[in-house]
């Protein structure tokens, strides 16, 4: 019997560094582009009404592609419409907008934990 190996559990300093590893962009120049944009996304995209179409457009690619089951297996407790709308709450909360996910789910660690579970690598990320 062999027994698989639990994945690292990584602080955010190490998501941080092991992020600007792959990216080329450090944590705090990512913060930075969140507050220096002028107009900031949050107007370049078309307010709320831009994250809700973005975020309905992500999905509706995610759910319709049978290629890849694990990552459908990802969203096996939710539906699509509950997948759009917490996507949408965070970025609009993310840059720039009302508290929205945080209204509706609470502070990030939640969105963190809901992850951590997933091998979600550079392989998954093409």
């Amino acid at each position: 019997h062999h027994r698989t190996k639990a994945p690292k559990t990584m602080s955010k300093y190490e998501i941080y560094d092991r992020t600007a590893a792959l990216s080329g962009i450090t944590h705090s120049q990512s913060q930075k582009a969140l507050t220096s944009l002028d107009p900031p996304l949050l107007t370049r995209i078309g307010h709320t009404s831009g994250f809700r179409t973005l975020s309905t457009l992500f999905y509706d690619r995610v759910f319709a592609d049978k290629s890849n089951p694990w990552f459908l297996g990802i969203f096996a407790t939710s539906t699509k419409s509950e997948a759009i709308d917490n996507q949408y709450r965070f970025f609009v909360q993310t840059f720039g907008g009302p508290e929205l996910y945080k209204e509706k789910k609470g502070k990030y660690t939640r969105l963190v934990g809901r992850h951590a579970n997933y091998k979600i690598g550079e392989k998954a990320a093409e």
